[in-house]
């Protein structure tokens, strides 16, 4: 089998493969030249001038590299993708969109963040220059790329929502400032 290489620089995202080109970039439209001998997708590069991701060709695994930390930081998926390409790469922001959740990583903080979905849940997730976003009903979630949790709005009643993972991050660290007050 010949190996040719391409690069296709499209709406400011640049994307490199060896053999084919798969993935959604963050100018929200889906590429699928994807010939039936690759796996998906999984184990390719998926670049911006910002961030690069590349899912593991196991698909349970993905790492992102954020050009403005210059590090790598990995995540295990809970889940296989929900479809063939279920990834979109922006200048800040990157998600995966597995069968069960959403995975976000924002490249100024050099974080992962997990949005678990219902398993009713029907939207596709959105990437703008910094800004993931994702509707389920009257439910708008966002991801910027220097956020550390997933947050949104109903757009019905008006009411906030904060990831509850944060909150318990929160709890903790205010539990272990209390402790070292009692230890002095």
């Amino acid at each position: 089998m010949r190996m040719t290489s391409t690069v296709l620089t499209l709406c400011g995202a640049i994307l490199f493969s060896t053999n084919s080109l798969f993935a959604q970039f963050g100018g929200g439209g889906f590429t699928d030249f994807v010939p039936a001998e690759q796996p998906a997708g999984l184990g390719m590069p998926v670049s911006t001038m910002g961030m690069m991701i590349v899912i593991a060709e196991s698909g349970d695994r993905a790492g992102a590299l954020s050009v403005e930390r210059g590090e790598w930081k990995g995540v295990k998926l809970d889940s296989p993708l929900k479809s063939p390409g279920s990834y979109i790469v922006g200048q800040g922001v990157a998600v995966i969109h597995t069968q069960k959740s959403l995975y976000a990583f924002g490249g100024k903080q050099g974080q992962w963040r997990r949005l678990e979905l219902p398993e009713d849940a029907q939207g596709q997730p959105s990437v703008s220059h910094n800004l993931a976003q994702y509707r389920n009903g009257d439910m708008l979630y966002t991801f910027c790329s220097d956020s550390t949790f997933w947050s949104g709005i109903n757009m019905k009643t008006g009411e906030i929502w904060k990831d509850p993972s944060m909150r318990e991050l929160e709890m903790r660290s205010e539990d272990v400032e209390a402790v070292e007050d009692v230890a002095e």
